[in-house]
């Protein structure tokens, strides 16, 4: 009898993941670098890194409190890109090298349904979307591809086709399961592939309802704790449950899925034209397509990606303000299921079909792209945030102490109020941010007195004459 060498075999495939993770970061490079080089920290990278605690005991204490922002493994990647800082465009490209990460796990999972080639495509176009500008183009996005990782590593244990049970991928799913309650509140879906995985792997229905029971109870007792400490400390991100705003939320959610530029999250919006209509008409076909198969052929199969999907953004739906990059999980969700429904067709449609994709997708790049750039928040606030840093090497900045803003609205929160300064230098200044035009006291000799004119930043004696 032939034996396997396993070492061998579990080598190669190591081997072939890290090479295929190459493949996929040099595609995010050759996409997003020339763009991404011009990019610097702003708005609420600043405050992520500001606010990512430094002690252990401060670390710590994250874990247990479950008021704000409950996301403690966010504050320890801050912390690693507060080893790189000034240095903007390495931080980019690290983060860079996460989104290449959850690629190379998609790309991992969707070969298991359709062949190599068309999950190569499907792993590359779907990170095309505005839906992961974000992720890309700021910092503060991070958690949500650490929570991708998490959705992606646990499908890496479904199994698509009949194996033997292995309870030990019971095991490893739970410990990634408990990992992700501390990344973000979306670990709701990651509760639901567990089951999957569970069910796949009990040899009892027992043992099944057991691990059902057992991840119910975890998350039951999340939202205990969330829900009896959870504070507003901001109002656009606090909930709001009515009808109207379920309604309002899901008329976004659904533009957003079917490639239509609706609101600001966009920028401006272009003038709609043919080409507009055309795009969302064409994804609105194959999620139609996608969504007929499913449910006629493969039921189960169906109804289990349609909770998946109601699940990834069930934490959003009566939320006061949704952004467009919440909807990374239910994109996931979205073409993963496309190409369950790809597999139903023979080659030469499973071509025309991807090609088709393939088309809606770069065609939609190459509209929304130049757009985004131009008249998103992010785009306008690194604008702001390089207007600034050039004004504070213009003045020789190391020769003061301090900075002083006047009339420091539009530009306080793209640099901190300011504190860009501080991750810029070895030197610390100190920071006086006010909305008056007029100087106060406190800045005397020892400061570089500036005022904020929209989104550029002034000498304030030349402003004055």
């Amino acid at each position: 009898m032939k034996t396997i060498n396993t070492s061998n075999t579990t080598k190669q495939k190591n081997i072939n993941f890290v090479i295929t993770f190459l493949l996929f970061y040099s595609f995010l490079i050759f996409i997003f670098a020339p763009t991404l080089k011009t990019y610097v920290l702003s708005g609420d990278d600043l405050f992520s890194i500001s606010n990512a605690y430094v002690t252990y005991e401060q670390v710590v204490a994250q874990f247990t409190v479950f008021s704000g922002a409950f996301r403690p493994l966010g504050h320890i990647v801050f912390n690693i890109y507060k080893l790189f800082l000034p240095h903007f465009t390495t931080i980019f490209l690290i983060n860079l090298s996460l989104v290449a990460l959850v690629q190379t796990l998609l790309f991992n999972f969707l070969r298991k349904i359709v062949p190599q080639w068309i999950s190569a495509a499907i792993a590359c176009i779907v990170f095309l979307s505005p839906i992961f500008y974000y992720h890309i183009f700021t910092i503060s996005g991070t958690n949500n591809i650490l929570m991708l990782v998490a959705h992606l590593l646990l499908l890496q244990l479904v199994r698509v086709e009949y194996e033997k049970h292995r309870p030990i991928k019971i095991i490893w799913g739970l410990m990634i399961f408990i990992i992700s309650i501390f990344i973000k509140e979306t670990f709701l879906l990651n509760g639901l592939i567990l089951s999957l995985i569970a069910y796949q792997n009990s040899e009892r229905k027992k043992t099944f309802y057991m691990w059902l029971v057992a991840v119910i109870g975890i998350t039951g007792l999340y939202i205990v704790f969330r829900m009896g400490q959870y504070i507003v400390t901001d109002v656009n991100y606090s909930f709001v449950y009515t009808p109207s705003k379920l309604l309002e939320n899901l008329a976004s959610i659904a533009s957003w899925m079917l490639n239509y530029p609706r609101g600001w999250q966009y920028g401006a919006p272009l003038p709609k034209t043919i080409s507009t209509f055309l795009i969302a008409g064409l994804t609105c076909l194959i999620a139609g397509l996608t969504l007929s198969i499913l449910m006629i052929k493969k039921t189960k199969l169906g109804l289990f990606l349609g909770m998946a999907f109601i699940l990834s953004l069930a934490p959003y739906l009566f939320l006061n303000r949704i952004l467009i990059y919440y909807l990374d999980g239910a994109i996931i969700v979205f073409f993963i299921s496309i190409a369950f429904a790809l597999n139903n067709f023979p080659k030469k449609k499973q071509l025309f079909l991807i090609a088709l994709l393939i088309s809606i997708c770069m065609s939609h790049f190459f509209i929304i792209y130049p757009q985004w750039h131009k008249y998103s928040f992010v785009a306008n606030a690194n604008e702001t945030a390089k207007n600034y840093i050039y004004t504070l090497s213009k003045s020789n900045v190391l020769e003061y102490d301090a900075i002083c803003i006047l009339n420091h609205n539009k530009g306080a929160w793209a640099t901190e109020n300011g504190n860009l300064a501080n991750f810029l230098y070895s030197k610390k200044f100190k920071i006086i941010s006010t909305l008056d035009t007029k100087k106060p006291k406190e800045c005397g000799k020892e400061s570089l007195v500036l005022i904020n004119d929209e989104r550029s930043y002034l000498l304030y004696d030349r402003f004055k004459y």
